[in-house]
């Protein structure tokens, strides 16, 4: 448990722990968008952001409002 981030952006100096969260910040310097959405063009970086397109097409709305009671994404 040491506060150490060992892995750097050459580009930017941002730093994390984790390899894999490098890897997915270098994407935006990059642009590279990998994970592609089955039914449309859209295009994402990271998973993270194609499921949450996802939802465009399936109707899913997984967060309710505590005051109102609607459901958003």
């Amino acid at each position: 448990h040491t506060l150490e981030k060992p892995h750097r952006c050459d580009e930017c100096g941002y730093a994390t722990v984790e390899l894999s969260k490098l890897r997915r910040h270098i994407r935006t310097h990059t642009g590279e968008k990998p994970y592609a959405c089955p039914h449309c063009s859209y295009c994402s970086p990271d998973t993270f952001k194609l499921k949450r397109h996802l939802r465009v097409h399936t109707g899913e709305r997984p967060y309710q409002c505590t005051i109102c009671t609607r459901n958003s994404y």
